[in-house]
């Protein structure tokens, strides 16, 4: 009988193992998402990005990046000019263009939304994880914020990406797949 339970345990170890490990794949939520917890006045940084584009998009993307570590990228959209920035392991990339690299997070801006667009996942440079992207267009000017997403299997806003709430342990909020594996086992193999 101990045998079959260690060789469970080793299954649902390898199907848990195997899942963390399986090729990205780019993904949208069908519906726009706000975050379920912010910290960030992201109408106030817009706003503040708008009145200091007098400056250099690299300088203001920089110190909108360096002041704000929740945002991990933003892009400006004008008449003359559209630029991607992002932080990636903490180096402002720029993106004048369009690029098979960048496209998921154009993708994101150019779906027509103002304010929260749907959240989406990067398989790029920031790949496997989930973003929030926020738009704001003031007159031929516009921009898009983007925050890495929390992926708390508990937010009901984020069902979509789960499949449904029955990986969520609701007493702290943590995926408990491996653990519970792990305390069944040794609650059997304790009582033997």
């Amino acid at each position: 009988m101990n045998e079959a339970v260690v060789v469970l345990f080793l299954v649902l170890t390898a199907v848990y193992a195997g899942n963390n490990n399986e090729d990205c794949k780019i993904r949208f939520l069908s519906k726009p998402t706000a975050p379920s917890r912010l910290n960030l006045n992201v109408t106030a940084i817009t706003t503040s990005f708008f009145h200091n584009l007098s400056s250099n998009f690299s300088d203001v993307a920089y110190r909108t990046l360096s002041a704000h570590s929740q945002i991990v990228g933003l892009i400006i959209k004008s008449p003359n000019e559209r630029n991607l920035a992002l932080n990636i392991n903490n180096s402002l990339r720029i993106f004048p263009n369009k690029t098979l690299e960048t496209n998921t997070f154009w993708k994101s801006f150019e779906n027509g939304t103002q304010g929260w667009t749907p959240a989406f996942k990067d398989c790029r440079f920031l790949k496997g994880n989930w973003f929030y992207g926020f738009v704001t267009t003031r007159g031929n000017l516009s921009t898009e914020l983007f925050l890495k997403l929390d992926l708390n299997q508990c937010d009901e806003t984020l069902e979509e990406i789960f499949g449904g709430f029955q990986k969520c342990d609701y007493k702290t909020t943590k995926v408990s797949i491996l653990l519970s594996s792990y305390i069944i086992l040794s609650q059997y193999l304790m009582s033997k």
